[in-house]
């Protein structure tokens, strides 16, 4: 499809144009001065939006930002109204905001940000070429996606990004948002525990891997974990670095907010972690030995970004210490099987969630007027929010019977969240009682008796910004890349640059695929080091006191034994449209 309208680059100097949309891009062939052409891809497009011609002859506006009423700002209800009271015909100029992502999917900051402003003939050009390229951008309208973020977390600066952000690219994108601020240590997943889930079409942590963790943790963790598994969840960059976007090729906030605007939802595996009747879940990985140690000292130098982890580093790969312990794994070719298979529901799930967000819809729209204008009796830079107690809604008509069950009332009395995850969420299929015995363990497992200095088990390959940890590891594959090593030059972990190349022809590194480990460090909880102490063995041999850190995805589990399977395809994320998962976060070091 070929169109002809007035480029506008800025509000006082336009341009003959001509439009072209192809299967996968917006093709745009400017007259100008240096007769430039751009094509834009659909899938980096976030939203359109349309201004009167009456607009553009102020002669006073600077640029086209000036005359877009909310862009890369907080709208008003009353312009949020008149956009949905105007859909048809009036206008006659559109823009098109996207963000300029290049082939190595490495965006440089957060100023990626573009928009085009194209001026049509009459209004029917504009709606015709409107609804065609409307249906090509792949963006779910109409969706409600719940924010969470620590204020103070990080570098603070997750509320900012919320603000200036999230919220006016929501908004282009047709998407109303809601605000949770967590308080306290575990209230996100408190927080996720005690939602009613029909409200929400998506949540999303705007922070790093830590407090999504929580929200994994969370919504697993609840009695209705099988509806929970479905409801998409996402991450939003907040300035600092994490590993779980970094493998999706995503490094900034616009870039991580465009992927939960697409809406692309994709089944990921998941870990299961046990102690005894405590159950977590994991998303990332479970690192023992120095990785675990360098992973949680960093969080002293977190004000450093990404180079923590090297700063950490260097006084790990100076003094290494060796943790003596015995691994049992199911390896990929195990023939052992599991207690039950896990059943995929997603596109009965689907339709189903799809039913409800229509039933809120419709309950927003016959909502009384009394209860608008109550709802946007607080204003905060300018945008209509409802505040309750600590919850923060933007362009939202929330009813009060459609209020979530973790409100204040509803946490005091009727809250069933157990902060120390006992017998929650999925059951094992692997390691319960009845298949760890002493009888199958040398009968089905591999064992490994070692003195580790490096344990890893990865569901992803990168396990920081800059950390190719595990190359062949596909969240996706129903297998957990463990990687271990009792060799006490382990600096050329973190010489590799991100490359994943340390172990490579090294025979001291073993690398292994499987579908479940129990790994149980020497001396733990009625052991020789205390309570929460281990039999550390230096490079001399002699005993210690000091203890080992157990890192599930950057978070301090209990030092005991544990066990851990994978949980193949079961939690739906927010994931790149089209991604490779034989190749993620390999983009970038092209």
């Amino acid at each position: 499809m070929i169109y002809n309208a007035q480029y506008y680059p800025t509000s006082s100097s336009c341009f003959p144009i001509t439009i072209v949309l192809t299967q996968k891009q917006i093709i745009l062939n400017a007259f100008t001065p240096k007769n430039f052409q751009k094509k834009i891809n659909f899938d980096n497009c976030f939203g359109l939006t349309y201004s009167k011609d009456d607009l553009r002859t102020k002669g006073t506006l600077k640029n086209v930002s000036d005359y877009i009423p909310f862009l890369l700002k907080a709208p008003s209800q009353t312009e949020i109204d008149n956009l949905k009271e105007n859909d048809n015909i009036t206008y006659t100029t559109i823009t098109i905001h996207s963000l300029d992502i290049p082939d190595n999917n490495r965006l440089n900051s957060n100023n990626d940000y573009e928009e085009y402003t194209i001026s049509f003939e009459n209004a029917k050009n504009a709606n015709e070429f409107y609804n065609n390229l409307k249906k090509k951008l792949t963006i779910k309208e109409d969706r409600h996606i719940l924010c969470i973020l620590n204020p103070m977390s990080g570098n603070k600066k997750s509320l900012t990004v919320y603000n200036e952000l999230i919220v006016p690219m929501f908004t282009i994108a047709n998407i109303t948002s809601e605000l949770k601020q967590t308080k306290y240590q575990s209230h996100c997943e408190e927080i996720a525990f005690n939602l009613n889930l029909d409200n929400y079409d998506g949540i999303c942590t705007v922070s790093g891997d830590g407090l999504f963790h929580e929200l994994l943790n969370g919504l697993l963790s609840r009695d209705d974990w099988e509806k929970a598994r479905y409801l998409p969840i996402g991450l939003i960059n907040s300035g600092t670095s994490n590993a779980l976007n970094i493998n999706f090729d995503i490094t900034t906030s616009l870039h991580s907010i465009l992927n939960v605007i697409k809406g692309n939802e994709v089944q990921f595996d998941i870990l299961r972690a046990s102690q005894g009747n405590r159950v977590f879940f994991g998303h990332l990985s479970l690192s023992w030995g120095v990785m675990a140690d360098i992973d949680i000292q960093s969080d002293r130098y977190r004000l450093i970004g990404k180079y923590k982890y090297y700063l950490a580093g260097m006084f790990r790969i100076i003094f290494v210490n060796k943790y003596h312990g015995n691994l049992y794994y199911l390896s990929e070719d195990s023939k052992v099987e599991p207690a039950y298979e896990i059943t995929n529901e997603h596109e009965a799930n689907k339709a189903e969630r799809e039913k409800i967000r229509l039933e809120r819809l419709n309950m927003k729209k016959n909502t009384n007027k009394e209860m608008k204008k109550a709802s946007s009796s607080d204003t905060v830079n300018g945008n209509e929010q409802i505040i309750n107690d600590e919850v923060k809604m933007s362009k939202s008509n929330e009813t009060l019977n459609n209020l979530d069950s973790g409100s204040v009332t509803n946490k005091l009395f009727n809250s069933k969240y157990n902060k120390d995850h006992i017998g929650l969420g999925p059951k094992a299929r692997y390691t319960n009682d009845d298949q760890v015995t002493e009888e199958n363990l040398k009968k089905n497992w591999e064992h490994v008796e070692m003195n580790f200095t490096s344990f890893s088990a990865c569901n992803y390959p990168f396990l920081a910004s800059d950390m190719l940890f595990a190359p062949e590891a596909n969240p996706q594959d129903g297998m957990i890349d463990i990687i271990y090593t009792d060799t006490l030059k382990v600096y050329n972990i973190m010489l590799d640059d991100g490359h994943g190349t340390y172990y490579k022809g090294k025979d001291n590194y073993h690398v292994k695929r499987t579908k479940a480990f129990i790994l149980i460090p020497d001396n733990t909880k009625t052991g020789e080091g205390g309570e929460f102490g281990v039999g550390l063995v230096d490079s001399k041999g002699n005993k210690d006191l000091n203890h080992g850190i157990f890192d599930l995805d950057g978070e301090i589990m209990p030092y005991e034994p544990v066990r851990i399977e994978i949980l193949p395809q079961f939690q739906n994320i927010f994931a790149p449209i089209g991604m490779d998962m034989n190749c993620m976060g390999r983009t970038i070091r092209k």
